[in-house]
């Protein structure tokens, strides 16, 4: 089995070999973007390059928010996602004629942060039943919660602008 670091790495190096071939074919800028947009073979490696790009932030911003995930947290994550990916795949499915890149962008996104909301939830669901011995570890994870909470308003906007968006449509 591949570790996520290795995939991350030849994704990466997919990539700047998809860019790298481009550019050298086509000198001019405008004649390398149509052919690295147009082509579906180039727009797979390019979105698989994103989504990694992404995964690997929302690692990132896990770690520095939370260190580890609880099995509990990670159980109760999945159940939740599995319910909005649903909600998702309908969405796609019924605006598949209008469904772009960047519409999907924004659902994983708004994914993301939801993810990141069930996590503050659970663990302050965590930190409240349970009767700290340890003063500085509880104050470390509060002031993390809070910072969760104030940014909350980030997920809201997000929605917002979601659900505005496609109100038009």
């Amino acid at each position: 089995m591949i570790s996520f670091k290795t995939y991350s790495f030849l994704s990466v190096l997919t990539t700047a070999a998809v860019i790298l071939r481009t550019t050298t074919l086509h000198r001019n800028f405008f004649d390398s973007v149509v052919i690295l947009t147009h082509e579906k073979i180039n727009l797979v490696i390019i979105f698989n390059f994103i989504v990694v790009i992404l995964m690997n932030f929302g690692n990132l911003m896990i770690w520095m928010f939370f260190n580890e995930i609880r099995m509990i947290e990670s159980k109760y994550i999945m159940d939740k996602s599995k319910k909005k990916m649903f909600t998702f795949m309908l969405l796609c499915l019924i605006l598949r004629s209008t469904f772009d890149f960047y519409k999907f962008i924004t659902l994983a996104i708004l994914l993301f942060f939801w993810c990141i909301h069930w996590m503050v939830y659970k663990r302050s669901d965590y930190v409240s039943s349970y009767q700290y011995q340890h003063t500085a570890h509880f104050k470390r994870i509060k002031a993390r919660t809070r910072t969760w909470q104030t940014s909350g308003f980030i997920l809201y906007a997000l929605r917002c602008r979601f659900l505005h968006f496609f109100s038009f449509l």
